[in-house]
């Protein structure tokens, strides 16, 4: 009896200890969270234990791992001494708002087990509790192979840790500046491989890693250029002796995040694959390019691996068990060719037949004879390792790892033939396949020159202020945006974005549209990091050629070319090209810092459009209150110009769960959805989460289940929530320029007396919620009722959506508590009556955003000139339709988008050098890349801003 109370009191501790806590606004429901994780690395083949330290993990019970034959069990849960409640705003001072009492800090020790054949690399875990399942934990499964931690100090080789190989180097570069070292020893000849996976679990460095001799002259360096030399790499040591591994900082930044753990040793590894991928239903022989491989070349069939629909993954056999790390191969569905590797330049470009897939790689540019660069061409030695080469390949003849910039970058070219009007999709594959080659395509005409697509034309100008900002983060601060409008284009640097939401206020950014938290460009431009006082412009789209009078603000003309091709691509280059006329046409592919070299491979997909989408759910491990309600987003990339509503619904919830379905709209990116759970409902354990997505693309019907591939997507439940939202109405009408009114009002539940935020989800563009103060609208205190108002601008399209009020708990943790009242109300915006004023379009094109399938790449080291890339443009898009099963009662169809006009379907090329110039006096169009500026604008000149990671 003892030890049944003891485990309810446990199990309870999480609600009574903030029910406990003196604080005036009571007690509130903090999400589990997770803090740390000890140890990173299990060995294959062992049983250990790990600590997961967090809040409110009291009561955990079970364990969920990514790799289904790694299980593990809860051994105890204790109670930790709080941490300091030390609390800062946006600002950087001390916070004022109450979150009530400091929730439990736990540590939960699970004994894990993981089987001898498990794969070496990361594995994910999430803890089951009395409040839900918490966000993903991470560690590494690694080789039985001896750890030496970074034992402080170990700033100088004379203080280096002697380490023994094969081992794994740990630590951190906790402090600015730090450096560690380790001593190793080699034998001549003796080939080693350094495999740093700390990345692959949240590591925040960016390792510089050098081989010293015993003199302590520096060998080598790797990862001073990123790319896939910061994370593997090997060293072949001429002569026996003692040598020095250093690792540090290249941003020179210290954190508890900055850790590594570097596998060093003779294990099997892959570099890189040729080609990158294989025929759909067909099999074909792959080249492997890597360390201790049991065969250099390994037939793949072209089926995808179970939940992911255009790719396989595989780990090719080593002279010592499997690959280290996972090869993933693409799927494609058109003909496949290879590049000559002759088709450099304009006159000897290769001609294709669309569709095609061609598998090619950008060569090095040779180096001048008397170069003393270790990179070598084909056919040289060195001592850099030399991955396994394929066969009839002599020993040592493929290329190390980093390459030598070119003075003018070597560039393949291929010819194919184009219609009028007709639509065709570049796209690369390269950085998410791991190819370390950074694309930039371009479509030029047969001669070889760009292609204008539009005309953007400033019509107003301010700068950027208070921060510098990432090329990812939705929300920019403006100077100013007096003169603009939901739904318009801005320009900053070499990108095109659309304004999202407008600031409430001089302390808010404005938002631009964005999915995934990675910024959306459009005409396929790229996003960029951007600094203060940056020009900003607002711009209007025209067709190419259009005359205009000077305003003194910058006419830059776009062309058809992209660097980055926005969320899921990463570095990969995305352009949608609109033949302007019947010919021939050239693309063109190249590396944006001029490198080259056998491990420059690439996978360039040329097709008329395909549309189709995917789907991702967010968060993905939901925990349903008893009795209540809690939204989640779906969110769709869209592919090949697919602009189709889609209709998306939760399938095969347990008994006692519920959900409401929803559409994600024509042109736009997310809907939100309702989970609901019973006050009785009862679950033994977390269950998955299966959201399906389904549309039509002409005759085509698409189908989709949303984060297919990841086993960690479930849903739990948790307590009754702290706040239960009703709203007054459940159907709302609007025109363009009116308001309308939501009446809510807020029951506070389990002590919890704080204020209440209040937000409106899943409004439609250009339907906004007006006259907020600095907190946005929110329920005081000592209130529990308001009225939300909602405003539709004057170009405010009409259709109808499902939108969703909820209340929010504050907390501390990063995990949001957003609490939903049941029910979705459907507002419907009516066309404006005939008589009131139209208001001029934004923009006479109107283009699709970046669609996207991937993580991201580290921090690119070298500046480079200004790229900018182009969208095909689209028509405008409307509302969707709603099904009949989402409305109560039924709702009336929505206007079907207009066809695209000829000016929507005009072509347009990249911005050279200089982004912009002014149009010339007497409405002249815009220069063309082969005549100078007429007035330069300087501001819009210069390197582009390095983009930060994603």
């Amino acid at each position: 009896m003892k030890t049944l109370l003891l485990t309810l009191l446990a199990a309870c501790s999480p609600l009574l200890a903030a029910s406990n806590g003196d604080s005036p606004t009571g007690s509130r429901t903090t999400p589990p969270t997770l803090n740390s994780v000890t140890p990173l690395g299990v060995a294959r083949g062992a049983t250990v234990e790990i600590e997961v330290e967090g809040l409110n993990l009291a009561g955990a019970s079970r364990v969920y791992f990514s790799e289904p034959n790694i299980t593990g069990r809860v051994l105890r849960v204790k109670e930790l001494p709080d941490l300091s409640d030390i609390r800062l705003g946006s600002n950087g001072t001390l916070s004022t708002v109450d979150l009530g009492p400091l929730p439990p800090r736990n540590q939960v020790t699970v004994e894990v087990t993981v089987p001898p054949d498990t794969p070496v690399g990361p594995v994910r875990f999430r803890l089951l509790t009395p409040l839900g399942s918490s966000p993903q934990g991470s560690f590494l499964v690694e080789p039985y192979y001896g750890e030496s931690p970074d034992k402080e100090p170990n700033d100088t080789p004379e203080q280096a840790i002697e380490t023994y190989l094969p081992a794994i180097l740990s630590g951190a570069i906790s402090k600015p500046g730090d450096v560690d070292f380790f001593k190793i020893h080699a034998d001549a000849g003796q080939r080693l491989v350094f495999y740093n996976e700390a990345t692959l679990i949240g590591s925040t460095l960016q390792p510089l890693v050098a081989i010293l001799a015993e003199d302590q002259t520096v060998i080598k360096e790797f990862g001073a250029a990123g790319g896939m030399d910061a994370v593997q790499f090997s060293w072949q040591f001429d002569k026996a002796g003692t040598y020095y591994v250093r690792v540090s900082d290249y941003d020179e930044t210290g954190r508890a995040s900055n850790f590594y753990r570097i596998l060093i040793g003779q294990f099997p590894l892959v570099a890189w694959t040729d080609p990158l991928g294989v025929p759909a239903g067909k099999s074909r022989p792959v080249s492997l390019y890597g360390y201790n491989l049991a065969s250099n070349k390994i037939d793949v069939a072209g089926k995808p691996t179970p939940g992911w629909e255009d790719s396989v993954l595989l780990r090719p056999k080593g002279e010592s068990g499997v690959s280290f790390n996972e090869v993933r191969l693409a799927v494609g569905g058109e003909p496949e060719a290879a590049s000559t590797g002759s088709n450099l330049t304009p006159a000897s470009a290769q001609p294709v037949t669309l569709p095609i897939t061609i598998n090619g790689h950008i060569a090095a540019q040779p180096a001048p004879v008397s170069s003393a660069s270790p990179a070598v061409a084909r056919g040289a030695s060195s001592s850099e390792a030399a991955p396994a080469a394929p066969p009839g390949a002599a020993p040592g003849s493929t290329p190390p790892p980093s390459s030598t910039p070119a003075a003018a970058p070597v560039a393949n070219y291929f010819r194919f033939h184009a219609r009028k009007d007709e639509q065709v999709v570049i796209d690369v594959q390269a950085r998410r396949l791991g190819s370390p080659l950074d694309s930039f395509v371009e479509v030029l005409d047969a001669q070889g020159r760009p292609i204008e697509r539009a005309e953007a034309r400033a019509v107003l100008a301010t700068t950027t202020t208070l921060s510098e900002r990432d090329s990812a983060s939705s929300g920019i601060r403006l100077l100013s945006w007096t003169g603009m409008n939901v739904g318009d284009y801005i320009m900053i640097g070499n990108e095109i974005i659309r304004l999202a939401v407008m600031p409430k206020g001089p302390d808010e950014d404005t938002r631009f549209d964005s999915i995934d938290g990675q910024r959306l460009s459009f005409f396929d431009t790229s996003t960029e990091a951007h600094a203060i006082d940056k020009p900003v412009y607002k711009i209007q789209i025209y067709p190419p050629g259009r005359k205009f009078s000077p305003n003194g603000l910058p006419l830059v003309p776009l062309y058809f070319q992209n660097d980055d091709g926005g969320p899921g691509y990463g570095k990969d280059s995305l352009v949608h090209f609109t033949a302007p006329a019947d010919g021939d046409y050239l693309v063109r592919i190249h590396d944006v810092q001029g490198l080259g070299g056998d491990q420059y491979v690439y996978r360039l997909s040329l097709h008329n459009p395909r549309p189709d989408f995917r789907l991702a759910v967010n968060p993905a491990n939901p925990n349903i209150p008893r009795g209540g309600s809690i939204p989640i987003t779906v969110e769709a990339r869209r592919l090949d110009g697919f602009d189709g509503p889609i209709d998306v619904r939760a399938v095969n919830l347990p008994a006692g769960l519920h959900a409401t379905s929803g559409v994600i709209a024509a042109g736009e990116v997310s809907s939100t959805l309702l989970l609901s759970a019973d006050p009785g409902a009862h679950l033994d354990s977390a269950a998955p989460l299966e959201i399906s997505g389904s549309a039509h693309a002409g005759a085509a019907a698409l189908h989709h289940r949303a984060n297919a591939a990841d086993p960690l997507t479930l849903v739990s439940l948790m307590p009754k929530p702290d706040v239960v939202v009703t709203a007054a109405v459940h159907e709302i009408d609007l025109v363009p320029g009116g308001r309308a009114h939501i009446p809510v009002s807020a029951l506070r539940q389990n002590g919890f007396r704080g204020r209440i935020p209040l937000e409106v989800l899943s409004l439609p563009p250009r339907v906004l919620v007006p006259d907020v103060g600095l907190n946005g609208v929110l329920l005081n205190e000592d209130e529990s009722n308001r009225t939300i108002t909602l405003e539709a601008l004057p170009n405010a399209e009409p259709g109808q959506w499902l939108i969703v009020v909820v209340g929010r708990v504050e907390t501390r943790s990063p995990l949001a508590s957003d609490y939903a009242a049941p029910t979705p109300i459907l507002l419907r915006v009516k066309p404006a009556s005939p008589s009131a004023p139209t208001p001029a379009p934004a923009a006479a094109l109107s283009p699709a955003p970046q669609s996207s399938p991937t993580p991201a790449s580290t921090t690119a080291r070298a500046a480079r000139p200004p790229l900018p890339g182009a969208l095909a443009p689209t028509p405008a898009p409307n509302a969707a339709q709603l099904p009949q099963a989402a409305l109560s009662p039924a709702p009336q169809p929505s206007p079907s988008p207009a066809p695209a006009s000829a000016a929507a379907r005009a072509g347009c090329p990249p911005l050279p050098g200089a982004l912009a110039s002014t149009a010339a006096p007497g409405d002249e169009p815009a220069p063309r890349p082969d005549a100078p500026a007429t007035t330069p604008t300087a501001a819009l000149t210069g390197p582009e801003a390095t983009p930060a990671a994603r």
